[in-house]
Formats: structure tokens, C-alpha cells, sequence
């Protein structure tokens, strides 16, 4: 390799190395070690972190409050203010929708955890009392954080009676709101094809409305579970995976509890809806009450599909 006849490989050799490292330092160049930045007010590090937050670049916002100049006063209190999807929401003492068992997911059980808010008031604290003591903070005795055991609980298996007949109610549901459809087309194929892209179309405002669940009354739910099919037909699994996964699950005489917490819209609402919007949806297809039916048969040595219909 040292030999003058591979001086060419030397050469190419030191070139790829200087195309590296330059590529390297370009990298480098690229990285924005400065990660802390100070403002004056509460006001304008908000707006600046909100523009951070539209390129997901923020980690947290820290507000010292009733401070003095660059002193720490005796008494220090202080926000940390971070994205709504990396914290809990603290508005209610526990899930919309409780379920028995620990807290255990990470990224949805532990959010405070995992992304970062207990290590950073963690760090805060241990230099606010540095700064107090005049004490070097890896000095300071550290912390050690172990979640609470969760005591002893019964996945309860749910009444089958009461399956079965949510069950069977909810596809008696579901067919007659499929004749209802099928009444405002004449033609068998162009229903095929609509009607299922219309009872899809119908489940997509349910997501947007579950969100103010806990906040509608009761009887503004009811009505709504009766005559929009978007919330009834999301309403009916929802409400019962939710009661399903508490102990005791689904039981005949346990059907008024609400899964959700501080709600008072329960089961019983569910199941009444359907047994009100089935007979109306039924009523409203004047298809079905026809003594007729369809009958498909191969014709001919062709093998022609043929639909006939016998009166």
C-alpha cells in the first residue's frame, strides 16, 4: 500500500476519508445543541413553544413564578408545561373508562414517566435545593421511584343470557337499518354497492362525538343514540367493552351503572334504543312487508344468472 506504484489508492483513499469526514461535520453542524432557551414572560415562551410544538421539537415549557431578579426566592414554585399527548389529562381523578389491573402501559399508563416530566421535575428540584444549600447537586441523595401494587382483583366473565340477547338485538338493528337503506335505491346492484359505503360513512362522526360523552346529559345521549345511527351503532360496542373489561362484567341486574366515570348514561339506554329504532326502522321499509322473494338459478347450457321472482 506504501509503495509508489499505489499511490493512486492513496489517493483515493484519502479522498473518501476527507468526503466522510466533511459529510460528519456537516451532520455535526446540523444539530442544535443549544436546547435551553429564556424569556422574559410566560406569554412569549408559550407562543415560542407553540411554533416548537407544530414541528413536534418541544420538550417542555418551565415558568419560575413571583421570582426576584436571577435570585431564587426562599419559597420557589414553578409550572412545567408540556404537550397535552405526552402527559395525562389531570381533570379527573382517574380513566373516563376504568378498567380493573395496574397501570402498567408505558405510553399510555405512564406517561408522566416515560416522556420525561417525573426526570425533569426530578432534576429542577435537586438544583433549586443546590442552589439553596450551596451543595454540589450530584451530592444530593437521588430518588428511587417504585409503582404501588395493585391489590387483588376478578376478571368476571359476563352473563351469556345477556350476551346473546345484545347480541341478537343489535344484528336485528343493524339488518333493518340495511333495508332502510336499500329502500332508496331501485336497483339490487347499485344498493350493494352504496349501501355499504354509506353504512360505513355513518361510523365516522362517532370518534369526534365520544369526546363529550361525559359532558352530554343522559337524555340528550338517549336521543341521540335513537336517531343518529353514527352514535348508536358506535355507542352499542363501546358501552359494552367498557362494562365488560370492571368486575363484576354485564349482568341482568347490573345493567344501570354507567362504565364511564361521573356519567350516568348506562346499558339500559343502549338496549332501549335499539329496541326503539329497530321497529321504526322496519316500519320505514315498505320492502319487507312484500310476501314475495328471490330466487337466483342457472339457466341454459349458457350458465346465465337469472333472477326471477315468485309471487
Amino acid at each position: 500500500y506504501l509503495d509508489d506504484s499505489n499511490e493512486s489508492n492513496r489517493s483515493r483513499s484519502i479522498e473518501d476519508a476527507q468526503k466522510f469526514i466533511d459529510k460528519l461535520l456537516s451532520y455535526v453542524n446540523c444539530i442544535d445543541f443549544d436546547k435551553i432557551k429564556a424569556y422574559s414572560s410566560e406569554e412569549a415562551a408559550t407562543k415560542f413553544g407553540m411554533k416548537l410544538l407544530e414541528k413536534n421539537e418541544l420538550f417542555a415549557v418551565l415558568v419560575f413564578e413571583n421570582q426576584n431578579g436571577n435570585q431564587l426566592t426562599p419559597f420557589v414554585s414553578y409550572k412545567i408545561r408540556m404537550s397535552s399527548d405526552r402527559v395525562d389529562n389531570t381533570e379527573f381523578t382517574r380513566d373516563s373508562r376504568w378498567r380493573p389491573g395496574p397501570r402498567m402501559r408505558p405510553y399510555i399508563d405512564l406517561k408522566y414517566l416515560s416522556m420525561g416530566f417525573g426526570y425533569l421535575q426530578d432534576l429542577i428540584e435537586h438544583y433549586i435545593i443546590a442552589e439553596h444549600t450551596r451543595l454540589n447537586a450530584t451530592q444530593l441523595p437521588g430518588i428511587y421511584l417504585q409503582q404501588f401494587p395493585y391489590p387483588c382483583h376478578i376478571n368476571d366473565n359476563a352473563d351469556p343470557t345477556l350476551i346473546y340477547f345484545f347480541l341478537l338485538i343489535y344484528c336485528v338493528a343493524t339488518i333493518a337499518q340495511s333495508f332502510l337503506i336499500s329502500v332508496f335505491f331501485s336497483r339490487a346492484n347499485l344498493a350493494a354497492a352504496s349501501g355499504g359505503i354509506i353504512f360505513f360513512v355513518l361510523y365516522l362522526p362517532y370518534p369526534f362525538m365520544v369526546r363529550w360523552m361525559t359532558i352530554l346529559p343522559p337524555y340528550v345521549k338517549a336521543l341521540m343514540c335513537c336517531r343518529r345511527t353514527c352514535l348508536r351503532r358506535g355507542g352499542r360496542p363501546t358501552f359494552w367493552r367498557s362494562t365488560s373489561s370492571r368486575a363484576p362484567a354485564h349482568q341482568w341486574t347490573d345493567i344501570t351503572p354507567s362504565p364511564l366515570y361521573g356519567d350516568k348514561f348506562n346499558l339500559l339506554y343502549v338496549i332501549s334504543c335499539c329496541l326503539i329504532t329497530t321497529p321504526v326502522s322496519i316500519c320505514c321499509s315498505p320492502g319487507i312487508w312484500k310476501p314475495s322473494c328471490l330466487v337466483w338459478c342457472i339457466a341454459g347450457s349458457h350458465s346465465k344468472l337469472v333472477r326471477k321472482q315468485l309471487i
